[in-house]
This record gives structure tokens, C-alpha cells and sequence, in this order.
């Protein structure tokens, strides 16, 4: 038997599975690593100056238990674990590659991370071009670097979250585009319904995303609350935004009310 203990924990606004994207470096979201004190963790972390990227070894705490096969994202069919990078495994230790902004003390600043808020980290190494590069390499199943689609948002749903943003402590537009700029297929799992020819529907916490899909573009439509009106009318300060929100573009969204119980 052995065993590992943190030498830092990552910290970020990704506090949620679907906020992270499933590849880090197609992303520019960054994060903090903060080492732990009194460990001479000082002098550990000298001469990372001018290193560009570094390898993080993590362990993935909000994963919970395993199967041998699994259905990764644009894949037709289940697919051996050890041939996915499915987070779900029988020893849940993440790799990634990050790119190293700075340095301050115990501190160090990442970016395109794909790593949740409050992340045990296990240890970190440089990368090293030469060495961990190999663009020729023959990927099996996988054919290619996912589609990235191009979304812009109608005039009303700039409206509507920028609404919201003024009242909550969310960064809606941001976690929605991050979804939709890697779309996949509806599943339970990316909480999206599709509902006729091109059109979808996306959950994200009590909010709802009306959108459209044509070849690699993608229109935000118009955002609606989650909650039914029988829910709206209980008197709670939970509550506030979503009723305010609902008041001020009822006739907007009035066509699209009955897919609020998604």
C-alpha cells in the first residue's frame, strides 16, 4: 500500500462539473495553485520563471466510482474506459497541461485549466516540447480535435442576462458560451433537449437557454427561468430574481413557457 497527500489545492470560479471545459487548452479560464505553507514548498518552486507550461497531477475529488465502458462525447458508441479521458476511474488522477502566467511566493497563476474549484493537487512538472510533443501520433478512434462552433446572442437574450448578471452573482454568459462554443448532442449528462429540426433547449442551474444550430453557428435565442409559476408565487428571496425576471419579459418568452419544467 502507499499513499499521497496534496501539496497545493487549485482554486477558480469553476465550481461545478459542467463548468469546466472538457479540454483544458481549448479554453483561456484561469485558476490559482496555492501551495501549502511550512513544507519548504518556497524553495521548490524556484527557477519556474520563464517556463511556459506545466504538467499538473491532480486528483479528481467529485468523482465517484467507475465502469469499463463509457460514452464519451461524439462518440456513436460506448468506448473502453482506458481509451476515453473520462474522469470517472478507478484511481481518479487527472493530467493537464497548463500554461504558467506567474509566480508569487506560494502561489501560481494558470490558464486554460480544466480543473473544478478546490482541486487537490499531487504534484507538477515542466513541459518539456522535445519530449512530451508528438503532433504524428495515431489517436484510434478519436478522428480529431472537436468542433468548435461560433455563437452569437440575439439582442433580447443579451437583454435578458445582462439582466441577470446585475442581480446575481453569475457569470451566465460566460458558463452558457463555454457549453455552446463545445456543443455535443442532447444528453442527461449535458442537460440539453433538442425541440424540432434545429432548435435545443440547455439547463444551466434554475436557468433555461433557448438556442438554435446551423452547420458550426450557433444563435442564443432567449433565456427563461426555470422555475413554473406555481413555484414563482411562493414567497421566497430565492425567488426575487426570477419573478422580477419573468415580469419584465413575460411577453417575450410567453410562446416558450412550456418548456420551463426542463
Amino acid at each position: 500500500m502507499f499513499s499521497v497527500a496534496p501539496i497545493a489545492y487549485f482554486f477558480s470560479s469553476s465550481d461545478e462539473k459542467r463548468d469546466v471545459p472538457r479540454q483544458g487548452a481549448l479554453e483561456e479560464n484561469r485558476g490559482v495553485l496555492r501551495f501549502l505553507s511550512h513544507k519548504n514548498f518556497e524553495q521548490a518552486l524556484q527557477d519556474l520563471e520563464g517556463i511556459e507550461r506545466i504538467w499538473l497531477l491532480f486528483w479528481m475529488h467529485c468523482s465517484s466510482g467507475w465502469k469499463p465502458k463509457v460514452l464519451p462525447p461524439g462518440s456513436p458508441k460506448k468506448r473502453g474506459l482506458f481509451a476515453t479521458r473520462s474522469p470517472h476511474r478507478p484511481n481518479p488522477i487527472g493530467l493537464s497541461c497548463v500554461r504558467l502566467l506567474s509566480v508569487q511566493g506560494l502561489e501560481l497563476e494558470v490558464e486554460a485549466h480544466d480543473l473544478l474549484d478546490g482541486t487537490p493537487i499531487l504534484d507538477i512538472k515542466p513541459y518539456l516540447p522535445y519530449a512530451d510533443s508528438f503532433p504524428s501520433s495515431q489517436t484510434g478512434w478519436i478522428r480529431s480535435a472537436p468542433q468548435k462552433y461560433a455563437v452569437t446572442w440575439s439582442v433580447l437574450a443579451q437583454e435578458q442576462v445582462h439582466f441577470v448578471e446585475s442581480r446575481e452573482e453569475i457569470f451566465l454568459k460566460k458558463k452558457l458560451d463555454l457549453r455552446l462554443v463545445h456543443f455535443t448532442p442532447p444528453s442527461s449528462s449535458n442537460r440539453t433537449r433538442r425541440f424540432g429540426d434545429h432548435i435545443y433547449l440547455m439547463a444551466y442551474k434554475t436557468w433555461r437557454c433557448l438556442f438554435s444550430v446551423e452547420g458550426l453557428q450557433i444563435v442564443v435565442i432567449c433565456l427563461f427561468s426555470g422555475y413554473d409559476s406555481p413555484v414563482l408565487k411562493q414567497d421566497s428571496s430565492d425567488l426575487l430574481v426570477h419573478k422580477d425576471f419573468m415580469r419584465k419579459f413575460e411577453k417575450e418568452i410567453a410562446s416558450y413557457q412550456h418548456l420551463r419544467k426542463y
